[in-house]
């Protein structure tokens, strides 16, 4: 779907918008709005978390797949596999980089 819609863009730029906003801008907007109820960030500041947080996790992989160096999974990880299926440790370390501390007491 990504390799249609990029090779697409320049021909239908709507649709190659609207694939785009699918697949990242309402993750991130999911993201952002975890991070304001479960960490309290402002909501701005909950969107940048989120979008930095995400590139960060699938910059190292989607690159892979799109060339086809890895090969694509046919689906979701379940969720009692989910620690095992995706690094979830490497995640907690990319998200500890992005969020700010926590205030002082």
């Amino acid at each position: 779907m990504l390799r249609l819609g990029i090779a697409e863009a320049d021909r239908m730029p709507e649709l190659a918008a609207g694939l785009y906003d699918v697949l990242f801008g309402i993750t991130v907007g999911d993201l952002a709005s975890h991070l304001v109820a479960a960490f309290g960030l402002a909501a701005d500041k909950a969107e940048v978390v989120a979008n930095e947080l995400i590139g960060l996790v699938i910059h190292p992989t989607l690159p892979r797949l799109l060339f086809g160096v890895e090969p694509l999974v046919d689906a979701m990880p379940e969720e009692t596999r989910l620690a095992a299926d995706v690094d979830l440790d490497g995640i907690r370390h990319l998200l500890r980089i992005v969020m700010p501390p926590p205030p002082a007491a």
